[in-house]
């Protein structure tokens, strides 16, 4: 404990390869064959393994911690004189810096499992954006006086006649 590096699981600018990949403002800089979805995928969950297995590890780390903490209260509780009391402080000093950068590291991995998690779903967005900005398609109704007089106008457009409807105008 103490000498271990305390590492944080993902460099967001690797992200930038599968993720953010057009824009929704504007749909020509938006390549839908930028990237294979199924690499995409692939990192997406290679990156949510290893914040997996980086929190398995943390888990452990903090069983080590406990022992060490109950190990220096022990030290505290048999320690003669003032020499062994400040050296037992000092243990306990050291144990809480290094509980700080743990959590300081963990709390790194959360706003960067955050925005992974948030820059994917983004990506999805858009790209559900994009294929409903292709595939929609207006049908608008002839009987709304409004539309109909922007397609008599414009098309001249003349709507049909209801069979066997009465005409209540």
């Amino acid at each position: 404990m103490g000498t271990e590096k305390i590492s944080t699981t993902v460099n967001l600018d690797e992200v930038s390869s599968y993720l953010r990949q057009g824009n929704d403002d504007d749909w020509e800089s938006y390549d839908p064959h930028y990237y294979i979805q199924q690499e995409k995928y692939k990192w997406l969950s290679g990156t949510y393994r290893n914040f997996a297995d980086g929190a398995r590890q943390e888990i452990a780390e903090t069983e080590k911690s406990i022992n060490a903490a109950k190990k220096i209260f022990q030290h505290t509780n048999i320690a003669e004189g003032e020499i062994q009391m400040y050296q037992a402080q000092n243990e306990l000093k050291t144990l809480l810096a290094y509980e700080l950068a743990r959590q300081n590291a963990l709390d790194s991995n959360l706003a960067q499992i955050q925005a992974v998690y948030q820059t994917s779903e983004y990506d999805e967005n858009v790209a559900s954006a994009y294929i409903d900005s292709i595939t929609k398609f207006d049908v608008p109704d002839p009987y709304d006086e409004v539309t109909f007089q922007m397609l008599k106008e414009e098309y001249s457009y003349d709507k049909p006649k209801l069979s066997g409807m009465p005409d209540f105008k």
